[in-house]
């Protein structure tokens, strides 16, 4: 049986737990904003300078993978490309099934998702669940995938939501969908410290194309 699990996590980013920060993309959305931007801003423009770079751009499908940038507790920073900010909800579909194909196959059971400002998640998060749970009943086997969601206070209505929608075909596809809260963790780094730590941390591994 596949599973995946939605931790809504109270607390900010910062402490969110997981292996991997995912961190969405969208192609169109300059300067970053949300919780995309507050990751760049946090690692000291970590994410910037890859885009300013052109070796990550946003586009539907992309994926770079960092290594780990402090502040943030994470091993590795994923950023998956979302496309253009009014992109379909099918668009979508196809961004988070990809990012969770992504995640499988770095073995992260446990994953925070840093989503910019343009994606609304009480509109989108249908697209969120249907695009894992379509990648995960692609996988051979029992798999497993945890995806956390900072600052969580208002998602839990609009996921019952979507859950109900996409219930019906989580089942067909035998892959079983939960929801669930994790508890909040006190901040163990300074802001000060936490963004020289980042600026050091960015240059220690070359991104790599996934």
């Amino acid at each position: 049986m596949k599973q995946l699990e939605l931790a809504l996590y109270p607390g900010s980013i910062s402490e969110a737990p997981g292996e991997t920060l995912a961190v969405a993309i969208p192609s169109d959305e300059r300067p970053l904003a949300g919780h995309a931007g507050y990751v760049d801003w946090r690692t000291g423009g970590a994410i910037s300078r890859q885009l300013l770079s052109g070796f990550a751009s946003g586009e539907l499908g992309e994926a770079v993978l960092l290594s780990r940038q402090r502040p943030f507790s994470a091993a590795r920073v994923l950023l998956f490309g979302v496309g253009p900010i009014d992109s379909a909800g099918r668009r979508l579909q196809r961004a988070f099934s990809g990012l969770a194909e992504r995640l499988l196959l770095l073995k992260t059971q446990l994953a925070v998702l840093a989503l910019p400002r343009a994606i609304d998640f009480e509109l989108d998060c249908e697209f969120l669940l249907r695009g894992c749970v379509q990648a995960l009943s692609a996988q051979e086997g029992d798999q497993r995938l945890c995806l956390v969601l900072p600052d969580a206070e208002g998602h839990r209505l609009p996921l019952d939501s979507a859950l109900e929608d996409v219930s019906a075909d989580a089942r067909k596809r035998r892959v079983a969908v939960d929801i669930s809260w994790i508890e909040a963790q006190p901040a163990t780094e300074s802001l000060a410290g936490g963004s020289r730590d980042a600026t050091r941390a960015a240059h220690e591994s070359p991104p790599q194309q996934m």
